[in-house]
């Protein structure tokens, strides 16, 4: 069973390809010692990324989990016009343009 949580971190990585497995299987792997450092790993990883899409993203799954489908695609469209908004976003685009990896600033 996948909760509310792993759906987030999974959308934080951005591999969402056999998520159950891979989850299961990564939680089989990790051991006690190496929680801190994979939790460093992946706080780096988030932070490294557009910090903004990811709050947006946050907020409309859990906002989602309580309203009917046309309210969730309306909070949909509503953080994807921010989302375009932010200097991320044009980040995003150019550095897909230029095929480098992204630079995000959280802005």
């Amino acid at each position: 069973m996948v909760n509310i949580d792993d759906l987030l971190n999974v959308m934080g990585d951005g591999n969402s390809k056999d998520f159950e497995e891979k989850l299961d299987k990564y939680m089989d792997e990790l051991k006690e010692n190496e929680l801190m450092d994979k939790t460093l790993e992946f706080a780096d990883k988030l932070a490294a990324g557009p910090t903004i899409q990811f709050a947006l993203t946050k907020q409309a799954v859990l906002k989602s989990l309580t309203r009917e489908p046309w309210d969730s695609a309306a909070l949909e469209s509503w953080g994807q016009d921010k989302a375009r908004e932010t200097m991320d976003f044009k980040e995003g685009i150019k550095a897909f343009k230029e095929r480098r990896q992204p630079e995000f600033k959280g802005k």
